[in-house]
């Protein structure tokens, strides 16, 4: 009788006499912000799109926003010197549109898409949700996220 483990051995050495040899991959490395950058702090990676742009949240002179950039200058999305106290999880499509979850300063909080001029509301603590999640978006400007409602945990898109 065979021990399990001799078993196993004989099948990890099988496997390894059948791989293929590993090549290394060329690649390059883009800066979008770092310590370079000088004025940013706490930057927190959201995602990015097809075209290459990357949405973070993090702090630009020590003010919370929402950011993106590709390698050259960095845009600022929004900040909390509007109607938000901070910013979790942004996420961003190929047409740039950006999701985030939000604080206000009003309180609550709440899942938000725009593109640095007018901010629309998908969903946030006045429609009888918490907890939200990261969103995500498509590009067909489609935001899901999942929350708390009366029945507890769901996912939800709009």
């Amino acid at each position: 009788m065979k021990s399990p483990f001799v078993e196993t051995m004989c099948a990890a050495l099988v496997c390894l006499g059948l791989s293929e040899a590993v090549h290394a991959i060329d690649y390059s490395f883009t800066n979008i912000v770092g310590k370079t950058s000088g004025a940013f702090t706490v930057p927190g990676l959201g995602g990015f799109n097809n075209a290459g742009t990357v949405v973070f949240d993090g702090r630009l002179h020590g003010v919370p926003g929402i950011f993106t950039g590709s390698g050259g200058p960095v845009t600022t999305v929004y900040e909390t010197n509007g109607s938000f106290s901070s910013f979790f999880a942004a996420t961003i499509n190929d047409s740039g549109s950006v999701a985030f979850n939000a604080s206000l300063d009003a309180g609550g909080e709440g899942i938000f898409t725009g593109n640095g001029g007018l901010v629309t509301t998908i969903a946030d603590t006045g429609d009888g949700l918490s907890f939200f999640s990261a969103p995500s978006i498509n590009n067909s400007g489609t935001v899901a996220f999942s929350a708390f409602d009366s029945a507890g945990g769901a996912i939800f898109y709009r």
